[in-house]
């Protein structure tokens, strides 16, 4: 990013990523596939239904309560403005240069700088609280608040255990002309994975039908309480503060 705008735009497209799209896909994925045990019949008899490894990721991941909305919306923090840059600068460390000798990064492109979360910061604080009710709305968890209090955030906070940061190992393409690679090969891994996973699931979670319902958020800017410009404005700022917008 080179400017406020496209900082903007990038929160405002993981708002609708995250409570909007995925949401979405999820209810129209369940409403037709309504038997969980049914779609893991089919993903071991090798038959993967449209959107069935997305819908099952978000199933196994949905949080059930509060607290543990605010343990994703704290790993979410991490991922988006900490382990990103970090996998960033150790694909390209500060003095990369490319093929004709130039330094990569040079204007236009900025280095991006991680931040370290930090609870006493407002703008961190604002990401985590608007997240986790974000999240809580979409997945039908009541929140009180009692539960927006700064002081029970920052000790459902201090038990969140973060994941350490871990280079992804992909490899970024950097010539604009290159066609883009095929994922072909990682499809049977990236299946044989899921359906473990979601046979552990079930094996340990009673699904409801509520468990296989949410709740998309519809943008709406003119309203403060939904959380939504208050969401968008705190991941645009840490998304600039990144890049030293």
């Amino acid at each position: 990013p080179a400017s406020i705008e496209h900082t903007i735009q990038w929160a405002r497209d993981k708002f609708e990523n995250s409570f909007t799209q995925k949401p979405n896909m999820f209810d129209r994925f369940w409403q037709v596939n309504q038997s969980p045990e049914s779609v893991l019949k089919l993903l071991k008899d090798n038959t993967v239904p449209e959107n069935s490894l997305p819908s099952i990721r978000l199933l196994c991941g949905r949080p059930r309560s509060w607290s543990q909305c605010v343990t994703q919306a704290r790993v979410k923090f991490e991922k988006l403005f900490n382990h990103r840059a970090k996998d960033l600068l150790h694909t390209f460390p500060l003095d990369t240069k490319m093929k004709d000798g130039t330094l990569f990064w040079q204007s236009p492109k900025r280095p991006p700088t991680p931040l370290t979360f930090d609870a006493n910061n407002a703008l961190h604080f604002q990401f985590i609280k608007t997240h986790a009710c974000l999240k809580a709305n979409v997945c039908g968890i009541a929140v009180t608040s009692a539960d927006l209090e700064q002081d029970t955030l920052c000790s459902l906070l201090s038990a969140v255990k973060v994941p350490e940061f871990i280079p992804s190992g992909k490899k970024v393409e950097t010539d604009e002309k290159a066609s883009a690679p095929t994922q072909d090969a990682a499809d049977d891994d990236v299946v044989e994975k899921c359906v473990a996973k979601f046979s552990s699931f079930l094996q340990t979670a009673a699904v409801t039908p509520d468990m296989l319902r949410m709740h998309p958020e519809a943008f709406e800017k003119d309203d403060d309480s939904n959380n939504h410009i208050d969401f968008i404005t705190a991941t645009s700022n840490l998304r600039a503060e990144v890049y030293s917008i």
